[in-house]
């Protein structure tokens, strides 16, 4: 469709100029509210015919399935009964006894052993035949014996012939009664096993009570009539298909005498299907409805065409698209009038506020009316007037932070400090006559040259190092052995970018505060090192500590070297590098005082 209108221009633009978008905002609000209203009504009609046919499926699902279960539940007992006969035959002591491996036949005594067996088997199974579907009994010993009851032509004429059949010997394997409902005789053709050839029965091992020594088998012959006489009052007859499928796939019970015995169309689905209940939609259009006996392996199902389900939808839908098309005139009819008296002011403020992409925020809307778009219009010309004068604000205001930031940060020398210090030189000079007065002037005229200097305010770490140093030579010379300074500081990190005066102000605190109270030599180190792309420095003293809260808060920065103190090092961190980044002091009285300073690498990194 896409690629038909690219190639068609001249087609989209005449049904543009047919339907007057191009000329008429009032028809696009009038097509936009038309397909708004058509959509959802669309899919409310469409959504509820839908949720009917969904409604009408699980209600019959759940109908076939309430039948199912009855069902199912009269199969269990109809073959439980049957398994009770096989258990009952096979714990009659006279039974177990002729085919014990160690009956010996040929006596006399086993002459009326035989009789005694047969006559309690027929005497039981005479009372079987009358309250259940029975049509006739027999025991195959291992060793030999044969024990019937029923009419002849019931009886299975060659137990050798039946022990090689495959589903005999299921029964066998799985120790379990196995139920079969085709020829007994598994050589007959597939023409015979709808007819004649379909006889019921049931197989199951038969072993010693005592010691479940497997004696031999017992083979149960079913009448042909059984489902029939089971489900004779069942609704299944009135609605749907129900068959029964045994656990081979095959179809034992179908309304449709023909399809006994031939395999179920749809068992590969069945056997697909999880849980032992449920239903499910087949490749000719069936709903198909299923229940699972777990201890026979066997399906009940029942099945609906879904043409014959659904006939009387139709008249639903119907009836939904009458709605659709009524509610549609009649919506387009009304909302035709209500655009008419809107869409003069909504086109003209539109217009301006479409203005905004070419000429910016240098537009103004005219309509002065007393309406809502009145006053739309007021309030967008308000917001236009306050955008402007909040980017002039934001502008100026980011600037002038910025420069009173980085100009405030950076102080100047005290002048205490340096009388101090000129001082300790003239009265050096005079008692010592010491040779070493040279290099504390020239460390203090390095000192005031990196105070004063405008370079930036961004330096690397072998720079800040030099300021450091020329400050710790000052104060060793002052102190006289008072403190030593130990370095631990990785190579690679010399040539590392960082702000200005980050570590003066903490060398200064930890021999004020930490070192010259202390009574003895005392020791600073200060360490750098990397740790995942983060500086990390440590300025540690042995000194006597400090209170953490007092340190942070000091404001006393009148009598400090450049008056740079310890909480703006640690909001020119946050500034530079951001809140995440910064100070950390750790101080322990009478013990130590720790400083962590954080910040990520710089690009400096050379």
């Amino acid at each position: 469709m896409r690629y038909h209108v690219r190639r068609n221009p001249v087609i989209l633009m005449i049904l543009k100029n047919w339907f007057g978008i191009r000329k008429s905002i009032q028809r696009k609000i009038f097509i936009s509210f038309m397909l708004v209203m058509f959509l959802p009504t669309t899919i409310i009609s469409v959504s509820t015919y839908y949720f009917s046919i969904d409604l009408l499926k699980r209600k019959v699902s759940e109908s076939f399935l309430d039948n199912l279960a009855y069902n199912k539940n009269i199969i269990s007992i109809e073959f439980k009964q049957f398994e009770k006969i096989a258990d009952y035959i096979l714990y009659n002591s006279d039974i177990q006894k002729v085919l014990s491996p160690n009956f010996r036949q040929h006596s006399t005594q086993a002459y009326y052993d035989l009789e005694g067996a047969q006559q309690s088997l027929t005497n039981f199974t005479m009372q079987a035949f009358a309250v259940s579907n029975v049509a006739s009994i027999q025991i195959f010993g291992d060793n030999g014996i044969i024990l019937f009851t029923g009419a002849t032509n019931e009886i299975y004429p060659n137990d050798e012939k039946l022990k090689e059949i495959s589903w005999y010997g299921q029964a066998i394997k799985m120790d379990k009664p196995r139920f079969w409902f085709g020829n007994a005789d598994e050589t007959s053709s597939r023409s015979n096993l709808s007819g004649n050839g379909y006889t019921p029965s049931m197989v199951k091992t038969f072993r010693n009570s005592a010691t479940l020594e497997k004696l031999g088998v017992i083979y149960i012959k079913i009448r042909n009539d059984l489902f029939d006489n089971l489900f004779e009052d069942s609704n299944m007859k009135k609605i749907g298909k129900f068959v029964v499928v045994d656990d081979n796939g095959l179809i034992v019970h179908d309304p449709d005498k023909n399809m006994l015995l031939k395999t179920f169309p749809d068992i590969d689905k069945l056997k697909l299907q999880k849980g032992d209940h449920g239903s499910f939609i087949t490749k000719d259009g069936q709903l198909m409805v299923y229940y699972y006996i777990e201890r026979y392996g066997w399906w009940l199902t029942d099945s609906i065409p879904l043409s014959e389900l659904l006939k009387d939808n139709k008249i639903i839908f119907n009836i939904s698209i009458t709605v659709v098309l009524i509610c549609f005139i009649l919506s387009g009819i009304i909302w035709y009038f209500v655009s008419s008296g809107i869409v003069r002011p909504i086109k003209q403020l539109t217009s301006v506020m479409l203005s905004v992409k070419e000429d910016g925020l240098a537009v103004k809307s005219e309509y002065k009316g007393n309406d809502e778009i009145g006053l739309l219009s007021s309030s967008f010309n308000y917001m236009i007037e306050r955008i402007q004068d909040l980017i002039t604000e934001m502008v100026e205001e980011q600037t002038k932070k910025k420069d009173m930031e980085y100009q405030s940060l950076q102080a100047q020398i005290n002048p205490h400090f340096l009388y101090n210090s000129l001082n300790s030189i003239r009265w050096m000079a005079m008692i010592h006559k010491a040779d070493n007065i040279k290099e504390m002037v020239e460390a203090l005229g390095r000192l005031l040259v990196n105070c004063t200097s405008k370079r930036d305010a961004m330096i690397t770490i072998e720079e800040e190092l030099t300021i450091v140093k020329d400050y710790i030579k000052i104060q060793e010379i002052k102190y006289s052995d008072k403190f030593y300074v130990d370095y631990d500081i990785e190579p690679n990190l010399m040539k590392v970018k960082c702000i200005k005066f980050i570590l003066q102000p903490f060398i200064e605190n930890a021999i004020f505060h930490g070192i010259e109270p202390k009574s003895g030599i005392g020791c600073i180190r200060i360490q750098m090192k990397f740790c995942n792309d983060i500086v990390e420095i440590v300025v540690h003293d042995d000194g006597v500590g400090m209170d953490v809260a007092r340190i942070l808060n000091d404001e006393s920065n009148g009598k400090r070297f450049n008056g740079i103190g310890i909480k703006n090092v640690d909001e020119r961190l946050r500034l530079t590098y951001g809140e995440k980044y910064g100070i950390r002091i750790e101080s322990v009285r009478d013990e130590y005082t720790s400083v962590n300073i954080r910040f990520p690498i710089d690009a400096g990194l050379e």
